[in-house]
């Protein structure tokens, strides 16, 4: 895939335009919920997790009955990479596409996975939790993250038609 450093700044956009007012426990249990129903649009089944930074607790997991433990792996993975980046974890697998950056999260696989499926929730800037998907193909995790996102928050915000190759 031909990337260009308009897909770094869309990326950068779509962050921006989904900030929340405030981010709570409850708040978690609606995103993933509105996650999961979305996720059925999709032709493989998903795992979910929303992580509270300030303590690492996991405040919202669901994953459907055909996946296991190694999502949650590769959804931590996603986590390490997003939190290393400054972004979400899309942004970092585009990043090292365009300017060669993050090489070393690709030289240390799985502890990092440098691939769509990580996404920070802040709040006022902050990054109060992380939003994880695994279990789709090709930057789809992205795209059902930022669907459920606009979804919950009732904001639309430029969509990503690249995928990863």
């Amino acid at each position: 895939m031909d990337y260009e450093q308009a897909d770094l700044e869309l990326l950068e956009e779509q962050e921006s335009g989904l900030c929340f007012p405030k981010f709570h426990s409850a708040d978690a249990l609606a995103l993933g919920n509105e996650l999961v129903h979305i996720a059925c649009d999709y032709d493989r089944e998903i795992g979910v997790r929303i992580v509270r930074e300030s303590d690492e607790m996991v405040i919202f997991q669901y994953i459907m009955d055909g996946k296991d433990s190694r999502n949650i792996q590769y959804m931590e993975s996603k986590r390490a990479a997003a939190k290393r980046c400054g972004h979400n974890s899309f942004w970092a697998y585009v990043d090292h596409e365009l300017h060669g950056n993050w090489q070393e999260m690709f030289d240390d696989v799985p502890a990092y996975l440098p691939c769509a499926g990580a996404y920070p929730i802040k709040v006022s800037g902050e990054w109060i939790a992380t939003l994880m998907v695994s279990g789709l193909h090709n930057g789809q995790d992205h795209e059902l993250m930022i669907r459920a996102l606009s979804n919950y928050l009732k904001t639309d915000v430029p969509v990503f038609r690249k995928t990863i190759v």
